[in-house]
């Protein structure tokens, strides 16, 4: 079951993106999309997380986690994600 939740993000559109996309790639995970919508998949120790986002408006962006490992839990992914948008 896919969980979705809305993170503000602390710099323009385009450099928070490009933000994101250097960790995952640099991670050897997959980043593809625009400033609008994309997709994203990276490795965890307990597994592959797969995902899209949708950026909502200039400081909000949109993210679906689509499959993750069943031990790691939707909360550490989300303060995760939240902590590295800081």
């Amino acid at each position: 079951m896919a969980t979705t939740f809305t993170l503000p993000l602390a710099q323009d559109t385009a450099t928070a993106l490009e933000h994101i996309k250097s960790g995952i790639t640099e991670a050897g995970g997959d980043f593809e999309g625009d400033t609008d919508t994309g997709t994203f998949a990276g490795k965890t120790p307990l597994g592959t997380i797969k995902g899209s986002y949708l950026v909502k408006n200039d400081n909000e962006i949109e993210i679906t986690i689509n499959k993750k490992p069943m031990l790691l839990s939707k909360v550490a992914i989300k303060s995760a994600i939240t902590d590295y948008l800081a």
